[in-house]
């Protein structure tokens, strides 16, 4: 999950460390922008919306559900 103390390039660093010591997939949680980055070995892509796993088949996890709303953020 990227906080305010997260760099990208400190982030870029983590993923490809992940990586290279035989994680299949990274997910790179951004709740400020309601999106995640799933990285694979040269591949990466962005959901906002419905996020399919694609270790898991059939998984799809709907990020609406997973961030708050803006109207709970500020109330």
């Amino acid at each position: 999950m990227i906080s305010e103390a997260n760099t990208a390039e400190a982030m870029d660093r983590k993923v490809k460390t992940y990586l290279a010591h035989g994680c299949i997939e990274v997910w790179v949680v951004y709740p400020k922008t309601r999106c995640v980055w799933v990285f694979q070995e040269g591949h990466a892509e962005e959901f906002r919306r419905v996020l399919r796993c694609t270790l898991v088949d059939g998984l799809q996890i709907d990020l609406d559900g997973v961030f708050p709303s803006a109207q709970s953020r500020t109330s």
